[in-house]
């Protein structure tokens, strides 16, 4: 389903009872945001929902400095646990090119979906996000 009108989240985590509870929107319709949201929600749930007790207000009013290093933090453990973080940086600063073929191998190397590598090259390098491949193609969930 499409996100609500007006509410501008791909996702959100929370315990419901005792169990985590992830839900995800298809704010953006791509593979790679996705994957990334899912894996950012998963990063909430291990590293702050079962390591802190969260007040129920939390869910909804999230505008702490704490919130923002629960983002960060959850952003890393999507980064790192999508792509190890010792081969990106060696594919990453090792490339300078970043054709299709060069994603598809690494892709390959990490067992991920050629459009999670090419997002996350679009992520550190904004102007690489303009270019068009196969992979663009490949990207859509739909």
């Amino acid at each position: 389903l499409d996100r609500p009108p007006a509410t501008p989240v791909e996702g959100k985590s929370f315990i419901s009872g005792k169990n985590p509870a992830i839900i995800l929107s298809l704010r953006y319709n791509r593979l790679d945001y996705f994957a990334f949201t899912l894996m950012h929600e998963i990063g909430h749930v291990f590293l702050h929902l079962f390591n802190k007790k969260k007040k129920i207000e939390e869910f909804f009013v999230s505008n702490t400095d704490k919130s923002a290093i629960e983002e960060f933090e959850a952003d890393n453990f999507a980064r790192n646990n999508l792509i190890d973080l010792d081969a990106w940086n060696e594919f990453y600063y090792g490339n300078k090119t970043f054709t299709d073929e060069d994603i598809f191998e690494f892709s390959k190397q990490e067992k991920v979906h050629p459009a999670i590598v090419r997002g996350r090259i679009c992520f550190e390098d904004n102007s690489y996000y303009s270019k068009r491949t196969k992979i663009h193609s490949m990207n859509n969930i739909t």
